[in-house]
This record gives C-alpha cells, structure tokens and sequence, in this order.
C-alpha cells in the first residue's frame, strides 16, 4: 500500500481528521498574516480558534479510534478464524473430490 492510497483509506475512515488539521493550519496562518498587519486583537481571536479546531481535531482521532477501530489482537484473532475456516472448508472440499475420483476409478 503506498502512502498516498494508505491516506485516502485513513480520510475515509474518519474525515474528521484532515478537515481538522486543515482548519487548523488555515487558522494559525490567519493569525500569522494579522500578527504582520499589526492586528493583535484579530490574531488573538486567529490563535485561539486554532487551539479550539485543535483540541477538536484530537477528539476527532480519539473518537474515531475509540468507534472504528479494533485492537491488533481483534485483528489478528479475526484473521485466523477466517484462515481457519478457510482450511476446513478446502479439506471438505478435497475429500468431495477424493470420493469423486475413487467413485469413477471404481466405475473403471
């Protein structure tokens, strides 16, 4: 998985995230182009929605790890009942085979 299609899965997930971070640059380079202006009082207001769409942006990964993810050992465990179930599904499958076979080689 390269790393551009690994962040489009992950945007998918949880959209939040992105939308956070990008709210929250877009406020602290407002609060920078006012600091420039001389504008301390709009630079504050800038500062502090940063902060807010900040805090909110950790809730965001936070929350959505709390809702949508699972635990390496969730994963891991899911993984190997289906591998399982996998293996005996194949083995009922050879042995349909099998008796198949040794019916026509009777036939013979």
């Amino acid at each position: 998985e390269t790393t551009g299609a690994r962040y489009l899965r992950k945007s998918k997930e949880n959209p939040f995230i992105p939308i956070g971070a990008f709210a929250t640059v877009g406020a602290f380079v407002m609060s920078v182009i006012k600091w420039r202006e001389g504008n301390s009082l709009h630079m504050q207001y800038w500062m502090r929605a940063r902060v807010g769409l900040q805090a909110s942006t950790v809730a965001a990964f936070v929350i959505g790890a709390w809702l949508l993810g699972e635990t390496k050992q969730q994963r891991d465990a899911r993984a190997q009942a289906e591998n399982e179930a996998q293996a005996v599904r194949e083995q009922a499958e050879f042995r349909e085979r099998m008796k198949a076979a040794e019916e026509a080689q009777r036939l013979e």
